[in-house]
């Protein structure tokens, strides 16, 4: 009988184990993403975020998101294909939400601002 003990213990340790691996267990793992700050103004002499991070017929919030982090900056926007950085933003005053209504060309479901408007989001942790 010590043998037939052993083994259903083990099987229910096994169960017990493949159930937890594969459902249970799981530990969610939170992945820092951007966050969304508002739609602000712009000018074009002299940037609100006055630091480009880049163009990218691909740009997407994470994409201006490492941009931006990679050289210290708090905060980026999204204008069409352009990265801005910097460490402020708003001096311009916010817009309208719906005047950031260009999609990012690298993902559509993203808005990358407007004509002179930044979407603006904080750089993730």
């Amino acid at each position: 009988m010590h043998g037939l003990d052993a083994r259903i213990s083990f099987l229910v340790f096994l169960l017990t184990t493949i159930f937890c691996l594969a459902y249970a267990c799981k530990k969610k793992v939170e992945v820092p993403t951007p966050q969304f700050r508002g739609c602000y103004s712009d000018n074009g002499l002299d940037r609100d975020l006055p630091i480009m991070g880049g163009t990218s017929e691909d740009l997407t919030a994470d994409l201006c998101d490492k941009s931006c982090k990679a050289q210290n900056f708090g905060f980026f926007g999204l204008q069409g294909n352009t990265c801005w950085c910097g460490s402020t933003f708003g001096r311009y005053g916010k817009a309208a939400h719906f005047m950031c209504s260009t999609p990012c060309p690298g993902d559509m479901n993203q808005k990358c601002g407007g004509e002179g408007i930044n979407s603006v989001y904080s750089v993730s942790d």
